[in-house]
């Protein structure tokens, strides 16, 4: 081999050399923000339907009320009071009333909140918080 030939393969090594030592020296890149990835979310299925009792109400006024007590202790035995103002009833009735539509909106709350998760889930994008 030649000294020639050595001087280069110097120059060579040395500029790899310099390369490799300057690189050390660089400031480290900035990291790269990978793209979010969520996993799929299972719908929790929806609780089972309330099971409601059937309750009777019978109004008794002065002139009904033999005929009642009659009537009700032989369909049913002791006689029990309990009593509630008219006034009492109605409040009971819009209470059950105010029940009823807050757990219908709850219902389309749940159902919109499904439908956002199906969509994003199919583009397999969610928002992302910058």
């Amino acid at each position: 081999m030649h000294h020639w030939e050595l001087f280069g393969m110097n120059k060579l090594l040395l500029a790899l050399g310099i390369v490799l030592l300057a690189a050390c020296g660089a400031p480290e890149p900035e990291p790269t923000r990978p793209a979010s990835y969520f996993p799929p979310i299972n719908h929790i299925g929806m609780p089972r339907p309330v099971v409601m009792r059937n309750v009777d109400f019978y109004v008794v006024t002065p002139a009904t009320y033999d005929e009642f007590v009659t009537r009700y202790t032989n369909e049913n035995g002791e006689l029990v009071y309990i009593a509630m103002s008219t006034a009492d009833y109605e409040n009971m009735a819009f209470n059950i009333a105010e029940l009823r539509r807050y757990i219908e909106q709850q219902k389309a709350v749940i159902v919109y909140y499904q439908r956002s998760i199906d969509e994003l889930q199919k583009l397999n994008t969610y928002p992302t918080e910058e």
